[in-house]
């Protein structure tokens, strides 16, 4: 059985990947391509974020009421990622493709920290102490779609 370790950890290298193409779109200022690449990346971000607040947060709220402090880092993270991808959405549609790559860039620095954390102290807390909410995970793991290629 894949760990919520394995799983999540996956999905963010996917997300990675995707955010990737979005840079190299922007460089080569191809305004169709950057919007729908980062409409993508947008669309697997919000899942991920989605199977971790609707479901792994939750159960883990549930386990340590008074001690959700990771999760409390996390959603706030989130938020901050959020209105990052909207400054980076505003800055497509406005043309302005050196300063949307610049504002990936931090996006992506923002992201990898943030990974770091839930990869090293959330979800080794998840696969330890929520060994007996086999359906919360399952649903979780479940909205962790394989994102859709690009052309």
């Amino acid at each position: 059985m894949t760990t919520i370790q394995q799983a999540f950890t996956a999905d963010h290298r996917a997300c990675d990947e995707t955010l990737a193409g979005v840079e190299k779109n922007l460089m080569a200022k191809a305004a169709t391509e950057s919007d729908r690449a980062f409409a993508r990346f947008r669309a697997q971000l919000e899942g991920h974020f989605d199977a971790e607040e609707r479901t792994l947060f939750p159960a883990l709220e549930a386990v340590f009421p008074n001690g959700s402090g990771p999760v409390s880092v996390m959603r706030s993270e989130h938020a901050q990622v959020r209105q990052l991808c909207d400054e980076v959405q505003k800055l497509i549609n406005g043309g302005e493709f050196a300063r949307a790559a610049q504002s990936v860039d931090l996006l992506f620095s923002v992201l990898q920290s943030h990974n770091i954390k839930e990869e090293q102290i959330l979800y080794p807390m998840c696969d330890r102490f929520l060994q007996g909410h086999g359906e919360e995970i399952a649903r979780a793991l479940a909205q962790l779609a394989p994102p859709e290629k690009s052309a």
